[in-house]
């Protein structure tokens, strides 16, 4: 039984939109917007994107095998914003009770969630390796 309605398309667009503004841009969007009129060239610009390493190659075990600026989650900026109300102040986006509430947004908060998860792990490991680099000098 499927209850969820947030589809893996947009699963996967989510979170890769998130850890795009998360990480920067892979490819300069100044070449992107540059060569749009030549699509082999763009092309040529993707590949070298791909063929080095990208900087976030694996979130909530999805893994990006394409550049960042490929995936975008269209509605990401109102439901972000409603995450953020949610996720600081306990304000739920629409009316009722939690249990109310459309699937689908409480899906993308539990995405948002774990994404910033991942986010504030890494960051809490990147202090303890720096404390540990210092600690031996």
């Amino acid at each position: 039984m499927r209850i969820s309605t947030l589809s893996v398309n947009d699963y996967v667009n989510l979170i890769g939109h998130y850890n795009r503004i998360q990480e920067g841009p892979t490819i300069d969007p100044r070449l992107l917007d540059r060569f749009k009129d030549q699509p082999e060239r763009l092309e040529q610009i993707k590949a070298q994107a791909m063929s080095g390493k990208t900087r976030h190659q694996k979130s909530l075990n999805v893994v990006f095998k394409k550049p960042l600026e490929e995936f975008e989650y269209l509605p990401f900026g109102y439901v972000y914003s409603l995450y953020r109300k949610y996720s600081d102040h306990g304000v739920l986006p629409f009316e009722g009770p939690l249990a109310n509430q459309p699937a689908q947004i409480m899906e993308v908060f539990n995405t948002l969630d774990g994404i910033e998860s991942e986010y504030q792990e890494k960051a809490r490991r990147e202090a303890e390796a720096k404390a540990k680099r210092n600690s031996k000098r």
